[in-house]
């Protein structure tokens, strides 16, 4: 998922909807096994330069 701000950590952590969302929905279908891949950030001038390559690198295929 990508997002503007960051939502997996600190003060918008309680806001993040889309993450409980996407696993009762798929969770409800039948589909359990389920990884989050994130690119945040991308709307703060801070961090956005390297948002995205920290969510390519977070992508663990086993």
């Amino acid at each position: 998922m990508a997002s503007g701000s960051i939502f997996s950590e600190g003060d918008y952590q309680s806001y993040d909807f889309v993450v409980p969302y996407l696993k009762s929905v798929l969770g409800f279908i039948g589909i359990t096994d389920i990884s989050v891949f994130r690119a945040e950030g991308l709307g703060l001038p801070v961090v956005q330069d390297t948002a995205l390559s920290k969510g390519i690198e977070s992508i663990v295929i086993a």
